[in-house]
């Protein structure tokens, strides 16, 4: 798909997070929503990490169970910030992008991944 005819989820945080964009309007179904973006920056980091997930999938640990949608506060958000720009930058950003999957329990996929 062309890069300018599909928001990826950096893309989608970033332009929602400025109030550019309504996060009601990213999703896919029934699922839509910050909750929805946040999971697929995890998607797309764990991607980088040759481990893929369906979009009902998700990791108990760092994304919220389907259809909640708080927004975080504080070094929480300024972390999810980080994750959003790191998955933005690609392949530029590889290192980093791996070396948070490595150091952060929260961002690596257990044995059992769950399922809406």
């Amino acid at each position: 798909v062309p890069r300018d005819q599909f928001v990826v989820a950096g893309q989608a945080w970033q332009m929602c997070r400025q109030g550019h964009f309504d996060p009601q309007n990213c999703g896919i179904f029934e699922w839509r929503g910050w909750w929805f973006i946040w999971g697929n920056i995890i998607r797309e980091l764990l991607a980088f990490n040759k481990i893929e997930l369906l979009p009902w999938d998700y990791l108990p640990a760092c994304m919220t169970h389907p259809m909640e949608d708080p927004l975080p506060e504080g070094p929480e958000l300024a972390f999810y910030d980080g994750i959003a720009a790191l998955t933005l930058a690609g392949d530029l950003a590889f290192p980093e992008l791996r070396a948070a999957y490595e150091k952060d329990v929260r961002l690596q996929a257990p044995p059992e991944i769950l399922s809406e």
